[in-house]
């Protein structure tokens, strides 16, 4: 694989090939049959699907943007907070649209009888009323998940200052057959 990177030390514009055989031999599946339990409830995780994942991708995008022309404007202090306040809603809802994809289903387990919903409505609002802890233990399990399918960065070397530096490799598939068209 051809890619192109620029060296954090000096800044210069290098080109690398990589033979990527023995970096996806070492890739793993993960394993969502583990799930996540948190006292008497247990959610289980499944892979989100790309669509969903580039979608929000470029949502959070445009609200980072968005973010920073608020705080590079001249607005009044109270109407840059409010416009704060407002992006970053929609950045919490866009992390919980994320949590309810990657969500298979919420059990709430009880001596009485075990409670599972699979719903994405009634998903997303257990989410929406959960405490910040368990919403962040989801997502460290999700980053575990996706550390395991990934690829270890590669340490290239700068063509200009001789220098070492780590390049992650990630595989966009909107871009993976860009160069054939």
């Amino acid at each position: 694989m051809d890619f192109d990177s620029t060296c954090p030390s000096c800044k210069h514009e290098n080109s690398h090939s990589k033979d990527l055989r023995d970096s996806l031999a070492a890739v793993q599946c993960p394993d969502y049959d583990v799930p996540v339990e948190l006292g008497n409830i247990v959610i289980k995780l499944k892979p989100s699907r790309y669509q969903d994942s580039n979608r929000s991708k470029q949502i959070s995008f445009e609200e980072q943007k968005m973010l920073q022309a608020i705080e590079n404007s001249t607005l009044a202090p109270e109407v840059k907070a409010a416009e704060v306040s407002v992006c970053m809603s929609k950045l919490i809802n866009i992390g919980l649209e994320i949590l309810t994809a990657s969500t298979e289903s919420v059990t709430i387990v009880s001596s009485e009888g075990n409670v599972s919903v699979s719903n994405p409505e009634h998903i997303i609002e257990f989410y929406a009323n959960s405490e910040t802890s368990t919403v962040r233990k989801v997502q460290e399990h999700l980053n575990e998940l996706n550390k395991q399918s990934g690829l270890d960065p590669i340490t290239v070397l700068c063509d200009e200052c001789q220098s070492e530096y780590r390049v992650p490799i990630e595989f966009d598939y909107a871009n993976f057959f860009a160069s054939g068209f």
